[in-house]
């Protein structure tokens, strides 16, 4: 099974130039294969649509001709072909709309690396083109690391959200059985008294969005 974790991380000034320039050069590409795709279209309507594994051709001869491309995670490149090849197929089956130009100064803020990955001890995580990375301890499942996307929130914090592939837990067997009653001031009760309890997102965050809502009133 996948698991998903999501990590603080601690990058150093270097590793923090390096993740900027990844970010960007996968806007970048994004914008410029999305570009392809408008001309493409414009001049020649009924030409076959440029998928992922066609966008990534297009993407190592852009390599060679921007060198600068090459200091960013190659995977992370390759990543973004494949978000924006998902966007037009979701456009294509009216689920969203028509994919949009990434602005330097709007776009989420993260990239998503395939790479070799690996928890190098209890408080470092390697990530590549970054190295050994600091990372808040937590405790993490066992096995291999799939993926690793890496973001930055609108607070400057760094966070890395690892996905692992790790085994089943099979579940004992029982001949026992239980009712659940959906609730309003418990999420669920089971017939047998345990009582789960709704998480009120209201009020554990009501405190940020007093802080948002007076910042946007005062902008």
């Amino acid at each position: 099974m996948l698991k998903a974790v999501k990590l603080r991380i601690y990058p150093n000034q270097t590793q923090k130039e390096q993740i900027d320039i990844t970010i960007n050069h996968c806007r970048y590409v994004w914008n410029t294969m999305l570009d392809m795709q408008i001309k493409r279209y414009e001049i020649n309507k009924d030409a076959r649509f440029v998928g992922k594994f066609d966008m990534d051709l297009v993407l190592t001869a852009l390599k060679r001709e921007q060198k600068w491309l090459k200091d960013a995670d190659a995977t992370a490149l390759q990543v973004t072909n494949a978000q924006l090849d998902d966007s037009f197929k979701r456009f294509f089956k009216k689920v969203s709309g028509f994919p949009r130009f990434k602005s330097r100064k709007f776009s989420r803020k993260s990239y998503t690396s395939q790479q070799s990955m690996a928890i190098v001890d209890n408080k470092h995580i390697k990530i590549a083109k970054l190295g050994s990375v600091k990372f808040k301890n937590k405790s993490l499942p066992n096995g291999k690391i799939k993926r690793v996307t890496v973001s930055i929130s609108s607070t400057g914090k760094y966070y890395a959200a690892a996905l692992f592939e790790t085994d089943v837990e099979q579940f004992v067997k029982t001949s026992k059985k239980v009712g659940l009653d959906l609730g309003i001031a418990d999420l669920a009760i089971q017939s047998d008294g345990y009582k789960l309890a709704n998480i009120r997102f209201d009020k554990r965050l009501s405190k940020k969005l007093h802080y948002w809502e007076k910042k946007i009133v005062s902008s």
